[in-house]
Formats: C-alpha cells, structure tokens, sequence
C-alpha cells in the first residue's frame, strides 16, 4: 500500500496487491480462504472488474465522474474499493451515501467481506441509529441523511477525500441537497472528488448540472434476460406468484426467484402462502424495517433454492446472489404530501420504466434469466413515466429549509436545485417554520431553530422537549419520540386479525393519547423482558400483539436521544421524569406533545352524522381517527395528531386530547390566524367559538385569584 500515489494509483497495482498472499488492510494477515474464492468469482462474473483502469482514467482527470450502468453489473460494490485503493495515500476517508438503511448496511458488509476485513474498521457503516464504523474507518457507507448532518458540522467535508452519491436517480430530497451542496464545495476544495453513480440516472441533466462529460459507463451484463408480460394483470396476485413461482422450482436452472410486492403485509401474506404451497423452497422476506439479522438471511446466500419477496428496496444495491427469475408486480407504496393540507398520502402507485428496467435487471447474473410482469406491455408503454419523480416534488422540506438556514443561506428559493422544489412546499415550510419559532420574522434562524436542526429526528421535538423540561417529564417525551420514529407501530394490528388485536392492545390503551397508550405497551414490554425468559417473552409479545423488533429498536433510539440531549440540550444531565400516580402525569405529557405539535390541532365536528369526525385548525379539512385508535367513539372535543394522512379517507394518526385552554397560550390560533372566507367570515365559527369561550374562562379564573 506505501507503493500506492494518491489519484496516479493503476489497475495493475491494486490487482497486484488483490493478488498478493497478505492483506494490508488487516495486519498483514494471510487471505482467508473465503477471500480466494470470493475475489476469483469477482473476476470471472463482474465485468466492472476489467474495467478498472479505465474507470481510474476517468477519476483521475476530473473532480466530478458519473458512473452509469445496469443492475447487478458490481458499480456499487467494485467502484468504492477502486476509490478506497486510489485514494488511500490521501490519508483520508471515501464516503458513499446510500438512500436506504437497508442498502448501506447490506453493501457495507458486502465490501468488508471482499477486502477480507472486519465491518467496522477499515470498512463500516454508519446510519440513523446505528454506527458500525470507528476511527480507523476508510470507507464508509451511510445514508445521505447521515452526510448531510456531517456537513452541518465540517462544511469542508475536511476529513474525506472522496464523497460518492449512489443510486442518485432515486432522486430522494438528501441526494439532491447534497448534490447541491458538494457542487458548490468543489470550486473551494480542488482536491475532493466526487463519484455519483446510478444505474437508470438522466444523464443529460447531471452532465448538464455539474458542467461534465466525465462518463464512466460499465460493460452490460453477458447473461440475456428474457421479459415477459401478462396478457391482463391478475385479480389476486397471490395467487399468480404462487403459481410462477412452482413453475421456476419446476425449471431445471435452479436460480433462486426474487419478486417484488408493495406492503410489508402483502410481502408476509405472500411468503407465509409461498411456504404452505411450495416445498423445498427457502422463502423469506426483506423490506426496510426489518432487523438486520433477517436482512442478512435474504443477501448472505444458501445452499438451497430461495425466494425472496420484496418492496423496492431489492431494486438495487442489496448483493442477492443467485437470482434468476424475477415476478413484478409493477407497483409501490408511494408517499406523497399535500402542501395545501400538509398532509401525507400513501397510495399505492405505478413504478416508472427505469425502476421496471432496474427489477428486470436483477435476474441473470450468473445465468441467463427470466422476469414476468405482472402488468400488460401496453401499460408499461403508455401507463408509466419514464423516471421516478424527484423526492423534492413529492416531500416536506421544512427540514431542509432548516438546514439550509442554519449553514447560511438566508435565499433558499435560490439555492442551487437540480429542480427546485414546489414554491407551495417552500412556503409551507417556512410557514411552519415560524410557527414553531425555529425562524423569525426576517426568515433568519433563531437559537430555537439551531438546537432543533441537530435533532437525529423531527424538529418538532425539540420545542416538546423544552416544554417537557420545565413540566418534569422530559424522560417520558424522549421515549414517546423514539417510538414515534421508528417505521413500524410497536402495536401489532395484523389485518385478519385486527378485531382481536384491538381487544388485547385495550391493556396498553390510553383513553387521552394514543401515544401514551404506545408508551405504556413499551413499559409493558421492559417489565416483562425483566421477568421472563426470551422464548416466554416472543409468546408475550405474540399474545399481547407487540412487535418485539420495533421495541428492541425504540430502546436503541432512546439510549441515543437521551445521549444527544445530555450532549446538546441539557449540559447539566438532569432528565427527569414522572411517576404515573402523579395528577399531572398525563397532563403535563400532553402540554408537552402540543409544544410540538399544536399546528396539527382538530376539533371535533358540532354536528357531525357520526363519531370521530373532526376540523384541522390550518384548513378547515376533514379528518376522522384512525380505526386502530384507542380513542375511537370518545369524541373529544379537542385533539392533535402525530401526524395527518391519506389512504382511502383523510385520517388523524397517534392522536392525543387537548384543552382549548391549552391552545390559546399559542398565537397559532390567534383569530388572525384562523381560516376565513373570501368576505372575511370564519370558515368554521364552532373553532373560533370554542377558543373564545376558553379564553372567558380563562380571564374569570384569573380575575377570581
């Protein structure tokens, strides 16, 4: 490695050392066995391999190279260690930003297995929640979130030689942040690089953006995949994998099947109907919010043949060997927000071509291969758009209006998008901004704003954390963030079975806050992983509905919260927290909950045909509770929500009761604030009546003390 020049590094140079009988990446040591075999397959079955000294032609003469080629064809995997050997000399670190968890804990692994080496050393991992890296980490792979918060602390990237942006056509809000912003780094820092890689990416628009024709394009796969389409897309797709995939068992090639489903629901449903009707089959499942372990099941390889039943986080980067066939069936969850409403809604969307090419493309790697389409080729022509739109288009940025404003940039409307966002989502944000004093009237950053930016998690908490400071609980909100942070609810509510659910969840339930309900499931659950043994506890968990997984996760999240406000927040290390037989126990959490959310606030219709439907306070929209809620038929008069979404009707997720007395401390619901007509009259004269008739009350019970 001493022999190694940064940016002059050749292929035959680092081959020489691939090649050699010791690693230098790991204390000199003898290559293990494992090592051998896996760097004599690499050769053989990727092309990106001979193309090594071409692809550090073109790294070497640019800051800026655009790596583009199909699935499968080992960018990700082979072009980081290209990076890491050139680069080593440098003394710096390589990062490679990934958009999913998923993707950078699995090619983290992937790459440390390659070079010989312990994950968490020389090659590591760092993402929301998890770091497997140290400081003799060299390549790191995390998510763009992660590097984006890296920059709010070393806005030179001072410690990295090489940042590298992959799957940078999925186009997420990060990416097209961090785009922007190393775009600007490189004219001041002459010496960084920077590697975007992708494999269905609009070259037209980078080369254009960052003023490059640096291309790198990857040799395609050699092993031809055939693409079939369905002549009408079936009524129960269960039914229509099931049936392929026994004819694949069937196929005398052997190569393990991959299909693509849209919920973690169908994706369960479907493995647990693969595992009754086909015998001999490995089947398992791999979305995002699974535990690692089981991520590891689905990219570690087998002995036997395997299925996997995936979202779209299979689409690329995961290192799934062996897969021959792939079913699609042409969909995705897809989240969206209504800036108007400032509502998010979940629908299940078509994919564009480039996904469809991306999944067609997982087949085929070692052998030539198959992908049926569960869609027609008409609408594959007509019925999809060509790429997947911009993260920017379809997301809230108040996050990253915040970042933007505590790096400096007061113009945000000007920064240098490669699209800009929505001027409604612009606006909304800075909306909510100063609704929660994050930004003051100049749009300019406040102290508030600056604690809140460094949140691993939503910046309204920061002003729940503060309230709960001075009520006495913070301890309580800083374990109701983590479980609200988490993707999964740590309340099981299987669909067949959502009735019984609901009964035995009714333990937990809170009749004031669903998240306090959550909470006391997580106190629940600590209570019993004290008292029973783990197999006793997995039958607890199974009986009482709770995912086991999610609260293993929660009390992770919550160790590193309660790090971070130490670190950040409370210098002094007092967190405290209520007992439950404390009267204000559930009031003060409340108080504190609104803090943060009072802009999310409903009131419940006057005279409503049914229970449960409620007014937002911003709009004036309709909204009813979540079925799964345990104040469902209560019909309090006033709530606020974690959150507002729409599936099939516009509900109020994790929704916790309030006192218009409560409301009227913030100028959010000050009569200048509340909706109006165009003649000026009040959209919904029962929200203004309610909160004067508290404000009387509040007046005579302040003049009578």
């Amino acid at each position: 490695m001493k022999s190694l020049v940064r940016n002059e590094t050749t292929a035959a140079e680092a081959a020489a050392i691939e090649d050699g009988k010791l690693n230098p990446f790991f204390e000199n040591k003898e290559y293990s066995k494992e090592y051998l075999q896996i760097h004599e397959d690499r050769c053989k079955k990727l092309p990106v391999r001979s193309q090594r000294q071409e692809f550090l032609d073109k790294y070497h003469s640019e800051q800026v190279t655009i790596v583009v080629g199909d699935t499968g064809s080992g960018k990700t995997i082979q072009v980081s260690q290209f990076v890491l050997f050139d680069e080593w000399a440098s003394g710096l670190r390589v990062a490679c930003t990934q958009p999913r968890v998923v993707a950078a804990t699995s090619v983290a692994t992937r790459v440390a297995q390659e070079l010989d080496v312990p994950l968490g050393g020389i090659v590591g991992y760092k993402v929301r929640f998890d770091n497997k890296s140290s400081g003799s980490t060299r390549l790191g792979f995390l998510t763009d979130g992660l590097l984006l918060q890296q920059y709010a602390g070393d806005t030179n990237f001072s410690k990295y030689a090489c940042i590298m942006i992959d799957e940078a056509h999925e186009r997420t809000t990060n990416t097209d942040m961090l785009l922007a912003l190393l775009k600007k780094l490189i004219q001041k820092r002459k010496d960084l690089k920077v590697v975007i890689m992708s494999a269905t990416i609009n070259l037209e628009k980078f080369c254009q953006y960052f003023g490059t024709q640096n291309v790198f394009e990857t040799k395609r796969q050699v092993n031809a995949v055939k693409i079939k389409h369905v002549q009408e897309p079936p009524v129960c797709y269960d039914s229509a994998v099931v049936m392929l995939v026994k004819q694949f068992v069937a196929d005398k090639r052997k190569g393990n099947i991959l299909v693509f489903l849209t919920s973690v629901r169908d994706i369960e449903k479907a493995c647990a109907r693969i595992r009754r009707e086909v015998q001999g089959l490995k089947v398992l499942p791999m979305y995002s919010s699974l535990p690692k372990h089981a991520q590891d099941l689905a990219t570690g390889g087998s002995t036997r043949q395997v299925c996997i039943v995936s979202t779209n986080v299979a689409e690329a980067s995961l290192t799934i060997p062996g897969i021959t066939y792939v079913i699609d069936c042409g969909k995705q969850i897809e989240a969206r927000v209504n800036y108007r409403v400032g509502m998010d809604t979940l629908s299940t969307a078509p994919i564009s071509k480039a996904a469809a090419r991306q999944r067609a493309g997982r087949a085929g790697r070692t052998q030539p291969g198959e992908c049926v389409r569960l869609y027609t080729k008409e609408f594959h022509d007509l019925g999809m758009t060509s790429n997947t739109p911009a993260g920017i288009h379809m997301s809230d940025v108040s996050g990253q209006v915040l970042l933007l404003k505590s790096l400096g940039f007061q113009n945000v409307p000007k920064f240098d998008w490669i699209d800009p966002p929505h001027p409604e989502a612009y606006l909304r944000a800075i909306g909510e901004l100063k609704d929660m004093g994050y930004i003051n009237g100049y749009g300019n950053i406040t102290p508030y704003g600056r604690n809140a930016v460094t949140l691993p998690i939503e910046c309204a908490w920061y002003n729940c954390f503060v309230k709960a400071h001075e009520l006495g609980c913070l301890g309580q909100l800083i374990t109701i963030a983590a479980l609200m942070s988490t993707q999964q609810d740590i309340l099981n509510r299987p669909h067949m079975v959502r009735h019984a659910a609901d009964i035995m969840h009714q333990a937990y339930a809170d009749p004031e806050s669903d998240m306090l309900g959550r909470l006391n499931a997580l106190y629940g659950y600590w209570q019993m992983s004290q008292d029973l043994s783990e197999p006793e506890l997995r039958r607890w968990c199974t009986q009482y509905f709770i995912n086991q997984r999610v609260a293993t996760q929660v009390m992770a999240i919550r160790k590193q919260l309660l790090q971070h406000v130490r670190e950040n927040f409370n210098r002094d290390g007092e967190i405290k927290t209520m007992v439950e037989l404390d009267d204000k126990y559930s009031e003060n959490i409340r108080r504190s909950l609104l803090a943060g959310f009072f802009n999310r606030a409903a009131m419940l219709e006057p005279h409503r045909e049914t229970s449960d439907k409620y007014r937002n306070v911003r709009d004036n929209h309709p909204f009813v509770l979540e079925p799964g809620s345990g104040l469902v038929g209560m019909d309090h008069e006033w709530v606020i929500c974690h959150n507002m979404h729409y599936s099939s009707v516009q509900y109020l997720n994790m929704v916790t009761v309030v006192k218009p007395e409560w409301l009227i401390e913030y100028a959010f619901f000050d009569d200048d604030r509340l909706p109006k007509k165009f003649g000026g009259e009040f959209k919904n004269p029962a929200i203004k009546a309610s909160l004067d008739q508290a404000r009387l009350r509040v007046a005579q019970s302040t003049q009578s003390v």
